[in-house]
């Protein structure tokens, strides 16, 4: 599988493919790989919606991440592909609505047959099996550090606006804030110990 990083990604290599009220994208007119993240640290508690909102029906109604990203890499990259597929698009009379807004992104969870199928990570590399979505949002608290591989999936349009859904194929949680407090504690020695 390929997997690109942001600093090697090629904007002028994406195209779109129209299919009903969608476009499919494609990378140098292959299937769109997959994209790395570089490691941010989830800034609050409802990363992933709450069950029994108001807002959101079922698990697959609240199964994306909305998160805050403060790097400024992961920024420009996002901010530069609204543009560009807003120029792609370029309708004059649909509205553009980016997936991005005061440095908060909204991330679909892949989704198949109605089941979450977002690979999760721990910090070796090693798969996590979880059985639904409160459990995956057990691990992605405040001050959680991830990596996430994620995907343009397609621009959607409705009605007179459009905008680009992002999909996360995998998280790995780097560090947890438990694991980073019993890291920088282990370096001191009791004061039993002598010198």
């Amino acid at each position: 599988m390929e997997i690109l990083k942001i600093k090697t990604y090629n904007f002028d290599d994406i195209n779109l493919v129209k299919k009903d009220n969608l476009y499919f994208i494609n990378y140098n007119k292959a299937p769109h790989p997959k994209i790395q993240l570089p490691i941010f640290t989830v800034l609050n508690n409802n990363c992933i919606p709450p069950p029994n909102s108001k807002y959101y029906k079922s698990d697959i109604d609240r199964a994306f991440l909305k998160v805050s990203v403060n790097e400024e890499s992961v920024l420009d990259f996002f901010n530069s592909y609204n543009t560009v597929i807003k120029e792609i698009v370029n309708k004059k009379s649909l509205i553009y609505y980016p997936n991005i807004t005061d440095s908060t992104i909204k991330l679909k969870l892949n989704v198949q047959d109605d089941k979450i199928t977002t690979l999760l990570y721990d910090e070796n590399k090693k798969i996590i099996e979880y059985k639904d979505l409160d459990e995956l949002s057990s691990y992605i608290k405040k001050d959680t550090e991830l990596r996430i591989i994620v995907f343009p999936s397609k621009v959607w349009t409705m009605n007179k606006n459009f905008g680009l859904h992002f999909k996360v194929y995998a998280i790995q949680i780097i560090s947890q804030p438990l694991q980073r407090q019993i890291s920088q504690e282990a370096i001191f020695n009791s004061d039993s110990e002598s010198n």
